[in-house]
């Protein structure tokens, strides 16, 4: 640490992940279904999470839409 600067080492990623959208989803499919058949295609490094209707209301805060996100590494 020499005058007031911080010097961080940083490395790259050495194995970047994608951010995948899952779209038209219902509700009923689990998250545990889409789990077994994302993890076909590559390794799943965060759990999936549904994505809210983005209303402002208080009131509508429990209402999810059809589409969902996860990570995936990619290949």
């Amino acid at each position: 640490r020499s005058g007031g600067n911080l010097f961080t080492h940083v490395l790259p990623l050495s194995m970047p992940s994608k951010k995948v959208l899952l779209s038209n989803v219902p509700p009923f499919i689990s998250d545990e279904t889409l789990v077994r058949i994302l993890s076909r295609y590559g390794k799943l490094v965060s759990p999936i999470k549904m994505i809210p209707i983005g209303s402002g209301s208080p009131l509508l805060k429990h209402v999810v839409s059809f589409r969902r996100f996860c990570g995936d590494p990619g290949k």
